[in-house]
């Protein structure tokens, strides 16, 4: 490299310069990166410190970046970069967006307490910020590279603000790395439960935050899960007969043996199977408990459902029911074999909705 760079411009020219002489796009800029050499690199390690702002708002010089900093490991000017970044990103100076990417370069502890010092600095500053986008993609990418003990302050943030966190699309992956890293640290997972059991139609109802609920039954211990599966199965009824919320009701079942048989024992009250026979997702919710009963419990679901036939005004879904009755009155060593078995059982004996 001839002249010293003096300004971004000429630092992106300059790697535009050489990915066009080797036939690459200014983004496809890694190949480029391992021709430099030790000079080179250092020339356009001291560039990024001096214009590190421009630099990182620019999708080519971001690129550039956190290329330089994923394959140069022992350059001098590494740290140099990573301390720029952060005390930018701590002045504000830089987005969220382009700080999103830093958490995936960490190689070690000094690097780690410096990205999460901008993390909780951002944070502190506007906590309302942790619903927009690019911080979330930040928290999203620091919780996949940091110990989940060491990000007390971002499990604070998260508990408190879990309701409208659920509603967030941006937020799924992230709700379910935090229950997922959380699932034995008894204060933070009591905390979720707790909000989870004071708002449960707000997460059941909204397609989203059910998330929640789900991560909480797949991950966290049954001990812990428990509050929330018994207020799934006061509401049992409402829960499996909607579009949004009837998958909570098969998770149930799947959960454990007594888990399954709690939630059998409330299908076969008179009044809520006259319901779920008549209704889409009910149809559903009976088909998967059939299919994954024991025994007993088929015989019971079985008798119930033959009981309460008689009672259904619906021609369509009597008939339907009627031909089940009359194919399966001892339950078979396996159902159909379909790609999706529930559906494809339904829709082989005429029970899909």
């Amino acid at each position: 490299m001839g002249k010293k760079i003096e300004s971004h411009e000429e630092l992106l020219n300059y790697i535009a310069s050489f990915a066009k002489k080797d036939g690459l796009s200014p983004r496809s800029i890694r190949p480029f990166i391992f021709t430099l050499t030790s000079d080179q690199l250092t020339s356009i390690g001291r560039a990024l410190i001096n214009h590190a702002k421009e630099v990182l708002r620019h999708d080519e010089g971001e690129t550039l970046t956190y290329d330089l900093l994923s394959i140069v490991y022992e350059n001098d000017f590494r740290s140099g970069v990573i301390d720029k970044i952060c005390e930018l990103g701590e002045q504000e100076d830089l987005t969220a967006s382009c700080l999103a990417s830093l958490p995936r370069y960490i190689l070690n502890d000094d690097e780690e307490r410096k990205i999460l010092r901008v993390l909780k600095i951002l944070l502190e500053k506007r906590i309302d910020a942790i619903q927009e986008p690019s911080l979330l993609k930040l928290c999203n990418s620091t919780m996949d590279r940091v110990d989940a003990t060491k990000l007390g302050f971002l499990n604070e943030i998260i508990a408190r603000r879990l309701v409208p966190l659920a509603q967030n699309p941006y937020a799924t992956h992230m709700l379910e790395k935090f229950i997922m890293k959380n699932a034995h640290n008894e204060r933070i997972i009591g905390e979720v439960i707790e909000v989870v059991q004071s708002n449960l139609q707000d997460f059941y109802l909204h397609a989203r935050s059910r998330e929640v609920i789900r991560y909480i039954l797949k991950y966290c211990p049954q001990k812990a899960s428990q509050g929330v599966v018994t207020k799934i199965l006061e509401n049992v009824l409402e829960i499996a007969v909607d579009r949004n919320s009837y998958l909570l009701i098969k998770d149930c079942l799947s959960l454990n043996d007594d888990v399954r048989s709690a939630v059998i024992s409330r299908l076969i009250n008179p009044e809520k199977m006259n319901v779920l026979l008549i209704t889409k997702y009910g149809n559903r919710v009976l088909l998967h408990a059939l299919t994954i009963a024991n025994y007993t419990e088929y015989l019971t679901l079985y008798e119930n459902i033959k009981s309460a036939i008689k009672t259904i005004n619906h021609d369509k879904f009597r008939a339907k029911w009627q031909n089940f009755i009359m194919r399966f009155k001892e339950k078979p060593i396996a159902f159909p074999k379909t790609r999706k078995p529930t559906r494809g059982f339904m829709k082989s004996y005429s029970l899909n909705a």
